[in-house]
């Protein structure tokens, strides 16, 4: 093992063995894979003074970019259009002279997601400009979670069954042929606190979630049923149910993989600089949005049009068109009814973000070191985990976390190195810990509370912190919320 020059300011313990890395599972998908999924979203509202039906198709392309030996990237591009809005066969034009013999363009919306061995989905925001790079450093973060009154514009439930490595929500229900195939039935069953116990003026919700997993590791059939109850309500006011069964699978090739990626590479791009100008609008005025959609209607012209995700590329121009004209646009980001995660604040309560390594209040100062497993950093900051875990002992709570890659890769690394600080999966904390960078160390008070921070590692990095731990073992141990500051411990999902 390489020797840091600057481990002796951490006194190091002699570290013991360290606990087997959990099996990786063996990732079945190539490059060019692509799977097409046809299904429905069905919402009912009865509250008073909103009531309605509403049907949706949903369409749900995952056509794999890159493949690699723990992983695989891949875009998900899912297309929603309203039941209403389908041709109405034999209907004459009405006094306008309009027809309907067209539908409506569908709402779209484009994911890059990156697929791990081990059944993690993180999403990917590669920097541009194209073609886009796909490498271990490519940033990350958390799937979006699905708003619990309304359906959301993203899908990844035929992806994701396992959102994060180590989560036991999803439980075995058997074994089921689904198109002559023989899948694993896995299902999930979320509820609020109080959805068995119901209370009068409060809102409770439960989720339930079925996905019927093929050999190749994604879902053959996926369903996913959500219910919201007002009071002591007996029924439902809210229902959300979401359909889907895999419809055609293929793998195309030379050109037409060269067209799949032209288009998604436009489509994407064309997004993330959509964004940034949405915020200015009116002050940038027309021309830049005339400039991005001269480009758009180039790659159009001088591109073959076969390719399905040209549907990507028509609806970034149709939101670049209305945003020249000065109308509202909806950009793409999580869905408006999503439960935002909280975001860490110094001298607050710090965000729960892992149920295996909980924050609440513990008697004890807690150290959090977040690291991107295979980089240079990732053995000094597990060298400094690992030293502070073995000079404080059960005084202080230390443990590491992978973002931008599985925990997996991150046992790997530790156990390469013959240390035994547990290691975690992180990726839940990216967004409310605003890790864009890594390493990031934090350390936390007996009560949870956020008291330092710092980005990067160098030869001081294991002192600062084991200054800041023996600080707070030095101080009167506190626990609970600050005082008069009525904190209540925030929480990355609901």
């Amino acid at each position: 093992m390489r020797v840091f020059p600057w481990l002796l300011l951490m006194l190091l313990i002699e570290p013991g063995a360290a606990s087997a890395a959990p099996p990786a599972g063996r990732l079945k998908l190539q490059r060019g894979d692509e799977f097409t999924y046809a299904g429905t979203i069905a919402e009912a509202v009865d509250r008073p003074g909103i009531r309605f039906r509403r049907t949706h198709l949903l369409t749900l392309r995952i056509f794999v970019l890159e493949r690699k030996e723990m992983w695989a990237d891949a875009a998900v591009l899912a297309l929603v259009r309203r039941t209403d809005d389908a041709p109405v066969s034999g209907v004459l034009p009405d006094v306008t002279g309009t027809k309907r013999d067209d539908r409506s363009p569908p709402a779209a919306r484009l994911d890059l997601v990156r697929i791990h061995a081990d059944g993690t989905v993180h999403r990917l925001a590669p920097l541009g400009p194209a073609p886009l790079r796909f490498a271990a450093d490519t940033p990350a973060l958390a799937l979006p979670t699905p708003p619990l009154d309304s359906f959301a514009p993203f899908e990844f439930g035929p992806l994701a069954p396992r959102s994060r490595a180590g989560d036991d929500s999803w439980t075995l229900a058997g074994h089921d042929f689904i198109q002559s195939e023989r899948c694993v039935h896995l299902s999930r069953i979320e509820h609020a606190p109080d959805w068995n116990h119901p209370r009068g003026g409060q809102v409770s919700w439960h989720r339930a979630e079925d996905a019927w997993l093929a050999d190749c590791g994604v879902a053959r059939k996926f369903t996913r049923s959500i219910r919201q109850r007002d009071g002591i309500a007996t029924e439902p006011s809210v229902r959300v149910d979401v359909s889907l069964e895999l419809q055609e699978q293929g793998r195309p090739i030379g050109r037409m993989y060269e067209r799949y990626r032209a288009d998604i590479e436009a489509a994407y791009l064309s997004t993330t600089e959509l964004g940034p100008l949405m915020k200015d609008a009116a002050k940038h005025g027309p021309e830049p949005f005339k400039q991005r959609i001269a480009r758009l209607d180039s790659h159009l012209e001088t591109t073959h049009p076969g390719s399905p995700f040209r549907e990507a590329v028509l609806a970034v121009r149709r939101q670049l068109d209305a945003a020249r004209r000065g109308e509202p646009v909806f950009i793409q980001a999580e869905a408006a009814g999503a439960i935002a995660p909280k975001v860490a604040t110094m001298g607050q309560l710090a965000p729960e973000f892992c149920p295996a390594f909980p924050l609440a209040a513990q008697a004890a100062p807690t150290v959090l070191v977040f690291f991107m497993p295979g980089q240079e950093t990732a053995a000094p900051s597990l060298v400094i985990a690992d030293a502070l875990s073995k000079k404080f002992g059960a005084k202080v709570r230390v443990a590491a976390f992978t973002v931008f890659a599985p925990a997996s890769a991150g046992t790997r690394d530790r156990d390469r190195l013959k240390l035994a600080v547990p290691i975690y999966d992180g990726s839940a904390a990216e967004e409310s810990y605003g890790i864009a960078t890594f390493p990031r160390f934090f350390v936390l008070d007996a009560a949870g509370t956020l008291k330092w921070s710092l980005a990067g590692v160098g030869n001081e990095t294991g002192f600062l912190v084991r200054e800041q731990v023996e600080g707070l073992l030095a101080s009167p141990v506190v626990t609970g919320s600050p005082a008069g500051s009525g904190a209540v411990r925030p929480t990355v999902k609901p």
